[in-house]
């Protein structure tokens, strides 16, 4: 493995990532309710013959049709009862040594397993009374010799709880509404107390010494000491990946609240929040890859169909937001992939939006769909990009608007010249309401108010019959000759200076490290479509120099991190394994991730070379007339 021409090699690289399989199976939200011995309502004690006879019994059992109805009783009792496959499956796993021992380290020990009968809390436990078990344990947790076994029962008791409550919130049926504050607040303290003492156990050598002798008691060749190695180094990452599950699951359904939630337990767990971040890193990949996978052919398609681009824009606003918002739930604002994710829906969704305003120049369109554009973009300079893009749309909107009151206004020029003041007047009020700017406005209003007095006092003269019809067309013409001649001012003020034009620039010379512009708008036409074309490429070539950039700093930290370990052991100095082969397999993980992406980076530029060479060689016709 490579980053910056540097190797590094790891002899345990192949097994780091085996050992971190080991638990992936049962390591869901389903941990408990799958465990062999509380499907079966055994004891972590039962013996071969035991299980032999269990499995007659429901083999009877089931041929009565009544296989799962002896269960409800023991320690957590299932609802519902395991059905005749779930019981078989459980009977299996207790005959598989190495499957054995991953439900003995989920389920209930007693502090002496050649003796258990003598421990009251294990005795209670099995008999249900849960209270009393509990109890027990906080006593035996405060003894040296029953500390170690007392903490792995009270992290199990608590997790198991904590896992029904996330089950049974799913349930319409459940009897505690998981909206109950008092359900809550007992929910989020069998969390805590569950991971507080994971996180105990996990580092507890007492602990791990008596699995060995279970294993040792087992007498399988697989359970050698190497297999409860990995055994322990997969526990927090399985005890994690729990809550990591929950808050994606919960994340992808757009509940950020109960994503928040999961995440809070892990920051306050104990565990290594390296770990954390880096399944969290884990999970959110995937995420990550289906928004790219949506914005990747996007571009095309907005070049090949601009007039329809405003509905891939939308499309791609509404494929992305379940993905966004899980992304935005499980990393926070300043991750690497968060902003690869969202910065590339942003830049996708303008590119699509400048499709379309420029071949349709239905700009009113376009302000709301930039507007969520914009709430998304991380990038500063994107963020300032779009909302240049927002105020160049609202003033092409305006010019348009205006365009409109313009043309009715020679409208009415053209009525008022053939002796149709009434149309005229009717086409200045149609100018009026349509027309946005206020300075035109209030010129449209003067002339319809200049047109309205004659027109009411020739009426007025009219309804008395003090006026002639000679008089009367005379004040008519004197009313059509003055508004022709203020309405013709007026046109001919406002089309000098309200022109439009979006051609592009004489020559065009794109920046090596930034957010590209890209203007609203035929060889020019050819133009833009290469400059967006060019300016997507860049902004593609900006994420990935972004991520590097991420990538090197956390593989910087961990390689200062092994140096540190590496010194210490140098000196003498006891050095945690586990840390130490963390660090390690983090540091060559995040190497791979690095040159991975620096080929594609390589490969992104050699791409956006070529097209900007191609760009500037339509702009160099362009300059020598070509049209």
């Amino acid at each position: 493995m490579h980053v910056n021409g540097e190797r590094v090699t790891t002899a345990s690289a192949h097994h780091d990532y085996q050992r971190h399989d080991l638990l992936k199976d049962v390591a869901t939200p389903q941990l408990y309710r799958a465990n062999a011995f509380r499907v079966l309502g055994l004891s972590v004690t039962v013996d071969g013959a035991e299980i032999n006879r269990q499995q007659k019994k429901l083999q009877m059992l089931e041929k009565l049709g009544v296989a799962a109805t002896q269960h409800n009783s023991g320690t957590l009792p299932l609802t519902p009862l395991p059905d005749a496959a779930e019981l078989g499956k459980a009977g299996q796993r207790l005959h598989d040594m190495q499957c054995r021992i991953v439900d003995e380290l989920f389920w209930f020990w007693p502090s002496d397993h050649r003796n258990s009968d003598a421990d009251a809390a294990h005795k209670a436990a099995g008999e249900g009374r849960l209270r009393d078990a509990y109890q027990l344990w906080c006593q035996q947790r405060e003894q040296p010799a029953t500390e170690a076994v007392a903490v792995h029962n009270l992290a199990v008791l608590h997790h198991a709880l904590a896992l029904d409550m996330e089950h049974a919130s799913n349930n319409e049926n459940a009897v505690d509404s998981p909206a109950d504050p008092d359900v809550q607040v007992r929910r989020d303290k069998y969390w805590a107390v569950a991971l507080e003492h994971w996180a105990a156990f996990a580092g507890n050598e007492a602990g791990w010494s008596y699995i060995l002798s279970r294993a040792e008691a087992l007498d399988d060749p697989r359970l050698i000491s190497g297999f409860i190695k990995r055994l322990r180094h997969s526990l927090p990452e399985a005890i994690l990946s729990i809550n990591i599950t929950l808050g994606v699951r919960a994340a992808k359904r757009g509940h950020v609240d109960e994503a928040k939630r999961h995440l809070l337990y892990i920051r306050n767990s104990g565990f290594d929040l390296h770990l954390a971040a880096s399944l969290l890193e884990r999970e959110a990949s995937p995420l990550v890859q289906q928004v790219r996978r949506i914005c990747e052919a996007v571009a095309d398609r907005s070049q090949a169909s601009p007039e329809t681009a405003n509905q891939l824009a939308k499309s791609v606003l509404d494929d992305c937001h379940v993905l966004l918002t899980g992304i935005r739930a499980i990393l926070g604002k300043e991750h690497h992939l968060r902003r690869t994710a969202f910065d590339l829906v942003a830049s996708t969704v303008r590119g699509c939006m400048i499709d379309y305003g420029n071949a349709t120049e239905d700009w009113g369109g376009c302000v709301a769909v930039l507007q969520r554009a914009a709430s998304l973009a991380l990038d500063s300079t994107l963020q300032s990009r779009l909302q240049d893009d927002i105020a160049q749309v609202e003033e092409n909107k305006k010019g348009k608007d205006n365009e409109h009151s313009i043309s009715l206004l020679n409208r009415a020029v053209e009525a008022a010249k053939t002796g149709r003041p009434y149309d005229g007047w009717r086409l200045l009020r149609e100018a009026l309401a349509a027309c946005k700017d206020p300075d035109l406005r209030q010129t449209i209003s003067a002339l319809i108010a200049q047109m309205d007095e004659p027109r009411h006092a020739a009426a007025r003269q009219r309804r008395t019959g003090c006026l002639t019809e000679l008089f009367g067309r005379l004040i008519g013409i004197g009313t059509i000759i003055g508004v022709i001649t203020l309405i013709v001012w007026m046109v001919d003020s406002y089309d000098s200076t309200s022109s439009r034009s979006y051609s592009p620039p004489p020559t065009y010379t794109p920046p090596r490290q930034s957010t590209p512009s890209r203007s609203y708008t035929g060889l020019s036409s050819r133009i833009d479509a290469g400059k967006a074309r060019a300016r997507a490429l860049e902004s593609e070539i900006s994420q990935m120099d972004s991520q590097l950039e991420s990538l090197a700093s956390s593989i910087a930290r961990y390689k200062r991190e092994i140096e540190g370990y590496e010194s210490q052991a140098q000196s003498g100095l006891r050095v945690k394994q586990y840390s130490y082969e963390h660090a390690l397999a983090n540091h060559n993980r995040l190497v791979e991730l690095y040159n991975a992406l620096l080929m594609r980076r390589h490969a992104k530029y050699s791409q956006y070379e070529q097209h900007i060479d191609s760009v500037n060689d339509m702009v160099n016709r362009y300059n020598r007339g070509e049209r």
